[in-house]
């Protein structure tokens, strides 16, 4: 009976997450448009200029990862930016979205405005690119 409720339990887990990949591992939840804007900084021309002062202008979209928990990336990068990562509106709810990404030898980490379930209400804001190298050391930061 414990193994026909465990299959049970285990199949419902799997319903209710669509199949699709846990942000479990992840340090910081996966959001499609923080990847999205990673893309664009990886290839679109607009972003060129960024790309070569930090040199990132050789990276690949092939090769972006998501930090994983439970690594030294995760709580160095998390501690280097808790500030905007932590930061909470005056409804006591996180004011960003951040994910935190590694593409070969460097870290990005991209913080979008936090959307409102609430379809009357519209969140406009600025959002922000942060690069690092694998020490951590900031390389360059954008907000647009």
């Amino acid at each position: 009976m414990k193994y026909i409720a465990s299959i049970i339990i285990s199949i419902l887990v799997f319903v209710l997450s669509d199949g699709s990949k846990t942000d479990i591992n992840n340090c910081l939840p996966s959001n499609q448009i923080n990847l999205e804007i990673l893309e664009d900084f990886l290839e679109k021309s607009e972003w060129l200029t960024e790309r070569m002062e930090t040199g990132t202008n050789s990276l690949s979209v092939n090769d972006i990862e998501l930090v994983q928990t439970n690594t030294n990336a995760c709580t160095q990068l998390k501690a280097k930016y808790s500030k905007g990562i932590d930061e909470i509106d005056n409804e006591g709810i996180k004011t960003y979205n951040s994910t935190l990404y590694k593409v070969d030898n460097f870290y990005f980490l991209i913080a979008t405005l936090n959307q409102t379930n609430d379809p009357q209400v519209v969140v406009a804001g600025l959002s922000h690119i942060y690069v690092t190298d694998l020490q951590f050391n900031q390389l360059g930061g954008w907000t647009f």
